[in-house]
């Protein structure tokens, strides 16, 4: 059975933004897989089948409780939520230049509830033939040693309690739903010093999980289509503040690359947020500019919170903390390591905004690879735009 409710708290955060400001905007979301030389083509009717069973589910009374709990969304935007139904009309799974092609299209509130359960659709689609009490046992093996290490580290080198705090976000790669479940019932079990929650709503529901979450690069993104382009980032950081009233105040710093986000978290904005995510780039470097940056503002980085997201282990969460425990707050979102990783090699798609009221719109990232846009014309405008003409002008 389909659940509503197998999704990123973001979704939801953002869908309230969305359900405030853009009722009328409508939006084009596009999947990629990044991995060369995958071909997810014969998969293409199993994952249209699995699509379509999302339609008509909504969200049940416990998800609206969950949410209702957390204590910034309203009432109206939960009755809303209540009489919303998935539509899966809105996806469509095709095949373009010899690859499969997923598009969702459509009104910005009815759409935004796909790009995480999709994603996760794929994975299923594709490793479903290769389940097997063998492989489990592999995911087992793999998970307990993580927690072994995790849990010796802590105790011996971790001397503040809760300085180190993992959060599962490994929704969208799960190797399957159900052994995303078996993770997290692990890690609250056998690792409660360090785990302390997961994105991902259905699972907090089910397991009494604390919910973590904010934005994603969509909201940004979508600005460049709806405001002047080179203030898009800074408006969307200000509107988020404005709905949220200073509550889910980590800004994801790499829509439009690192330079533009020192300019656009500026002073004002530095203060009213409560740190950043870096989910690109070197993430040892990203955190001596955030502390350089926060210092340069005359703000103490150990009040601020620095979040590590992209592409984490265990291992690389450990080196991280190591560099900036005591400098800065420092938290870990691992992913498809955690929910993924059973001994074969996890897929690495992605589904990302790309057009805005039919404007094309783009990620650049901090990673060359992991930019993403559909209009070559204007991609180069906008990289223009961020390398030379914002310098220029200040």
């Amino acid at each position: 059975m389909r659940r509503f409710s197998n999704n990123d708290l973001y979704t939801y955060t953002v869908k309230r933004v969305v359900w405030e400001h853009f009722p009328n905007v409508s939006v084009e979301y596009a999947f990629r897989n990044r991995d060369h030389g995958v071909d997810l083509l014969p998969f293409k009717e199993r994952i249209r089948e699995k699509i379509g069973e999302l339609h008509g589910i909504g969200p049940t009374e416990r998800t609206l409780d969950k949410l209702r709990d957390l204590g910034y969304f309203p009432e109206p935007f939960l009755e809303a939520l209540r009489n919303f139904r998935l539509n899966s009309d809105h996806v469509t799974v095709g095949e373009r230049d010899g690859k499969i092609d997923i598009r969702i299209r459509g009104a910005w509130f009815e759409t935004i509830d796909f790009e995480v359960p999709v994603l996760q659709l794929v994975n299923e689609a594709v490793y479903e033939g290769t389940v097997s009490l063998a492989v489990r046992n592999e995911g087992d093996r793999r998970l307990t040693a993580k927690i072994d290490r995790l849990r010796t580290f802590a105790r011996e080198e971790v001397a503040e309690p809760n300085s180190l705090r993992i959060v599962d976000m490994g929704t969208r790669r799960a190797y399957s739903h159900e052994w995303h479940g078996n993770v997290l019932r692990r890690l609250a079990a056998e690792l409660p010093e360090v785990f302390a929650g997961t994105s991902n709503v259905y699972w907090g529901e089910e397991l009494g999980l604390s919910l973590y979450g904010t934005f994603s690069h969509q909201g940004p993104m979508a600005m460049q289509a709806l405001t002047p382009i080179q203030d898009s980032q800074r408006r969307w950081f200000g509107l988020w503040a404005e709905v949220y009233g200073g509550k889910l105040g980590i800004a994801l710093s790499d829509t439009l690359g690192w330079s533009m986000f020192r300019r656009d978290f500026d002073s004002s904005m530095a203060r009213l947020y409560d740190g950043a995510r870096q989910d690109s780039g070197d993430p040892l470097a990203w955190g001596e500019r955030f502390i350089s940056h926060l210092e340069s503002l005359g703000i103490d980085p150990r009040t601020k919170l620095a979040v590590f997201s992209d592409s984490l282990t265990d291992e690389r969460a450990v080196e991280i903390w190591r560099r900036f425990a005591g400098r800065i707050g420092v938290q870990f979102g691992i992913g498809t390591y955690l929910t993924n990783d059973l001994g074969q090699k996890p897929m690495s798609n992605v589904i990302k905004l790309v057009r805005c009221n039919g404007y094309p719109v783009a990620k650049l990232s901090d990673t060359p690879e992991k930019a993403q846009c559909e209009d070559p014309a204007y991609l180069a405008y906008l990289l223009h735009l961020v390398n030379d003409i914002v310098p220029k002008a200040g």
